[in-house]
């Protein structure tokens, strides 16, 4: 083409003409995408669906704030490389609890670690936590809209059966310890409290979450005092941003994260109502540690003394390799503020308080320790979130009124509808072919000057994720047995054999949150060496509450509370006989009412059958039909008779006893209820009454009471007619 030209002029020309067509490729590229731009492609099999699920679609699409998830999204593509930035992590500044003054907080993360503080000073910050739930200033608010399906599925996790002796779930662990802290409160300031309580769902399982509860009548809560409200959800999208379909008619959605906490507690009018209470404060905390404190006390306390608007509960990391976040400081160089107030930028370094996740840490980071000294190296980085956090509702307001700028990429490998084929397509657990956008609510520590932790022991830490292996139920219910068994060994008690508390049914060791929150009250109860398993139940268990879980809730349960239990079933069985027994009794078995002679009111014995028209008769029926003696001999002498049948002499059988179905509805009455209606049933038997031969006359010739007063009336007007004038 060019060989008239030279050999160097003509390479030029060709890289050129190569340039230019490339170029056009891309031009032509970027035509297709902003053609292919927006989320039009849900609609691909519209014309394929229903009314119904057209309506469906409609008004999902509609709900989902397209400009907010273009925001979101290209936020979390810069948090990416921004991730990749120079910006230095460093380890929370430890406080001093020493001095006579609380220690001024500095910027960024601040950590007391609870074992380095006297007893005396977390004594105080427990007394102030409990005064402040007297005064109605603090409320507990549990995150449950996580959607996780390697354990529970479409079950709530804590509505799950974790393999507990008692068999609770985690909800009504928690709420008992809401109880026992409200007995603590009435105790110590002769006040009855009653700590309100705030369930965020998902959605999806808020109904789920909510029958649960009511069900088993919110565990021993006032009602008024649990309020259920359901965070937002947000699309999930493939690697381009592309909104994936979970059905035809459906666009895969998943909660937001538990950053969308704070939206939805003003959006749900949550803080509204926190505002009504009184409430000044909140404490948050996951639904999957079992072993939560929930509301502690001191850590309550701790933030309060600290006039922090934000604190989070730590503990020590002792592996790289635990599944939890990290709490630390994060140095932002060359962040351009105008600090001098002279209109122009200037160049400052910033501190701020953050939450790095496990899969969002350095490999290097992770396993960076400390410089040989004392203890042997500790992680550098050691300080693992346990997802209990304290918040101010002031500071609840701004973070929900600012424009979420902090999004988190979640890959995850989910099922589609692939738009060529038309079918579900399922992908292996490799391949993360979906991305999911959440808030973390530890993302909001960026918008204090401050943030205070609290670094707790790591018995409170039990947290069930997996189905086996670590964060387990298996190592949650260890976790508790042996928690639990170093209570009952501090109180003074002892076991036998010196066995060991595990997750195996003959090891096991419970305590009820009803009887001890944090190990208190349990001196002078171990007299004599106990045997594993062992349970602590409260004396109101007996008969008030049991255990009620999902599971169970499927299957025969003794819980009185069950609208399916089998008690409940029962009473609803003894008051329907109560009121249709005759009825119900015919309709199983209509031989029982067949007419088999007259029956005697109020009588032992009955009368005898109606004469029949054919057959021998009875010798002397006609002259004793009035008389009950009469009756006997013709029966006796109808008896010696082999002629005559036996059913038409016995007659029916006489019903003289209680019925034991009534006499036990009014004992479960009288027990839960506390009625002292006796049944009606209750009266005394047929059996103990006279008969009307007694009732009658004594004998034939004995006259009657009427008889022997109008008798005792005559002898007397007879003896005063006769009577002297002289006398």
């Amino acid at each position: 083409m060019f060989s008239f030209l030279p050999r160097p002029l003509e390479n030029a020309c060709t890289e050129i003409i190569k340039a230019c067509n490339a170029e056009g490729v891309e031009d032509d590229d970027d035509e297709a995408d902003e053609e292919q731009a927006g989320q039009d492609h849900v609609f691909s099999f519209y014309d394929e669906l229903a009314q119904e699920e057209q309506r469906e679609l409609d008004d999902q699409f509609d709900r989902i704030n397209a400009q907010e998830f273009e925001n979101a999204w290209a936020h979390s593509v810069d948090e990416v490389s921004f991730a990749e930035q120079g910006i230095q992590t460093v380890p929370p500044c430890l406080m001093n609890w020493d001095l006579k003054r609380p220690p001024k907080l500095q910027p960024g993360a601040n950590l007391t670690k609870l074992s380095d503080v006297s007893e005396r000073k977390w004594t105080a910050w427990q007394t102030l936590g409990l005064e402040m739930y007297s005064r109605d200033r603090v409320a507990i608010v549990i995150m449950s809209g996580g959607r996780d399906s390697r354990i529970g599925g479409q079950v709530p996790k804590g509505a799950l059966d974790v393999g507990l002796l008692s068999h609770k779930s985690i909800f009504q662990l928690y709420i008992e310890r809401i109880r026992r802290l409200q007995h603590l409160v009435q105790r110590k300031f002769k006040k009855a409290v009653f700590i309100p309580v705030y369930i965020m769902c998902n959605r999806d399982n808020k109904e789920i979450i909510e029958d649960f509860f009511r069900e088993n009548e919110f565990f021993g809560i006032r009602e008024q005092d649990v309020l259920f409200f359901a965070q937002g959800d947000y699309p999930i999208c493939d690697k381009r941003g592309k909104y994936l379909l979970e059905e035809k008619h459906k666009i895969a959605v998943n909660p937001n994260g538990n950053g969308g906490i704070f939206r939805a507690l003003v959006e749900e009018g949550m803080v509204s109502d926190m505002k009504s209470r009184g409430v000044t404060s909140i404490y948050v905390c996951s639904i999957d540690n079992v072993l939560a404190k929930v509301g502690d006390p001191i850590f309550i306390g701790f933030c309060d003394t600290c006039k922090a608007d934000a604190g989070i509960k730590t503990m020590e990391k002792v592996l790289p390799e635990e599944h939890y976040g990290i709490f630390c400081s994060q140095l932002y160089r060359d962040v351009f503020e105008d600090v001098d107030g002279d209109g122009k930028l200037d160049s400052v370094s910033k501190v701020k308080a953050a939450v790095l996740e496990f899969f969002e840490i350095p490999e290097d980071l992770k396993k960076r320790r400390k410089q040989a000294g004392s203890g042997g190296m500790p992680l550098e980085l050691s300080a693992g979130n346990l997802s209990q956090y304290f918040f101010k509702i002031d500071f609840v307001k701004k973070v929900a009124q600012l424009r979420w700028k902090k999004w988190h990429f979640i890959p995850k490998a989910m099922p589609y509808i692939d738009l060529k084929l038309g079918q579900k397509v399922e992908p292996p657990k490799q391949d993360r072919n979906a991305r999911r956008m959440e808030m973390f609510i530890f993302d909001s520590f960026h918008l204090c000057k401050s943030v205070v932790a609290l670094q707790v022991p790591r018995t409170e830490y039990a947290l069930v994720k997996n189905v086996s292996g670590p964060d387990s139920p298996q190592t949650a219910v260890q976790a508790v047995g042996q928690l639990h068994q170093h209570w009952i060994i501090r109180a003074g008690g002892s076991f036998v054999d010196a066995k060991v508390a595990g997750e195996t049914e003959d090891l096991k060791c419970e305590i009820s949150p009803l009887v001890s929150y944090d190990g208190e009250d349990l001196e002078g109860q171990f007299l004599r060496p106990l045997a594993l398993p062992f349970y602590l139940p409260s004396q109101m268990e007996f008969t008030d509450f049991s255990a009620a879980t999902a599971p169970l809730a499927r299957r025969p349960s003794t819980h009185y509370l069950d609208w399916q239990s089998d008690i409940v079933r029962h009473e609803l069985e003894v008051e329907l006989h109560a009121q249709l027994g005759n009825v119900l009794e015919l309709m199983e078995d209509p031989s029982k009412y067949d007419y088999h002679g007259e029956r005697a009111v109020d009588a032992v014995e009955t009368l005898p059958p109606t004469p029949r028209d054919t057959g021998p008769k009875r010798p002397g029926a006609e002259a004793t039909q009035g008389s009950s003696s009469a009756r006997k001999d013709s029966k006796q002498a109808a008896a010696n008779d082999p002629t005559e049948p036996l059913a038409s002499l016995e007659g029916p059988p006489t019903e003289t006893y209680a019925d034991p179905k009534k006499t036990i509805a009014s004992e479960k009455r009288q027990k839960y209820w506390g009625r002292d209606a006796a049944p009606t049933s209750a009266r005394a038997p047929q059996s103990a009454r006279a008969p009307p031969s007694a009732r009658g006359a004594a004998g034939a010739g004995e006259p009657s009471p009427r008889e022997r007063g109008s008798a005792r009336g005559q002898n007397q007007g007879s003896a005063r007619g006769s009577a002297s004038p002289a006398e």
